[in-house]
């Protein structure tokens, strides 16, 4: 599911980059959007009742926008209008014994001194890695070894557009191809130190 800013615009979730707007013309939708018709609880019903096994939410697009109380930054919906969508689908989809699949739709796995990061979801350009930065010493995608660039984020690195906002440290962002691989679930290989 796609929400955020971009739906106060109503036109599609990347109205910020196509239609090239400005950091200042695209704020104004943080202080009009109000997903006041989102109601969890409905939305994991339905999904239960579709035969669905799990709910993704975009809970965070291009704009850095979260769509939770951020201890990061206060770009976020808890900010504008106190609310939590995710605790709330969360919640819901849990009490529907369904799955929260929270992007960036990671499934993490391990064997002896490897982690391998299944990416159900594809996720715009990074992947955050909390308490990873002092562990892993290379990353490649599994399917055709190319190699990965990771790095650590400034914590007081602001967000915007396509730039990561500043993370907790400790985490290895990983920095992924804009296009998802052509593979059935692209897995990312991990080699720990």
């Amino acid at each position: 599911m796609h929400v955020g800013l971009y739906s106060a615009a109503a036109r599609h979730e990347w109205v910020l980059n196509n239609e090239r707007q400005t950091a200042e013309h695209y704020a104004r939708y943080a202080e009009v959007f109000d997903p006041d018709l989102f109601d969890a609880r409905a939305i994991a019903r339905a999904a239960k009742d579709a035969g669905m096994r799990y709910v993704v939410l975009t809970t965070k697009h291009h704009d850095g926008f979260a769509l939770w109380d951020s201890a990061v930054s206060d770009y976020t919906i808890a900010r504008t209008r106190g609310r939590d969508l995710v605790g709330e689908l969360a919640e819901a989809v849990r009490a529907e014994a369904l799955a929260p699949g929270l992007p960036p739709g990671v499934v993490l796995t391990q064997r002896a001194d490897r982690l391998y990061l299944h990416l159900f979801a594809w996720p715009f350009a990074h992947v955050h890695l909390r308490g990873l930065a002092d562990r892993v010493r290379y990353a490649q995608l599994l399917h055709d070894g190319s190699e990965l660039r990771a790095t650590r984020a400034d914590p007081d690195q602001k967000a915007w557009n396509t730039t990561p906002g500043g993370q907790p440290p400790g985490t290895l962002t990983l920095h992924l191809p804009t296009a998802r691989p052509d593979v059935a679930v692209p897995v990312v290989e991990l080699f720990l130190r």
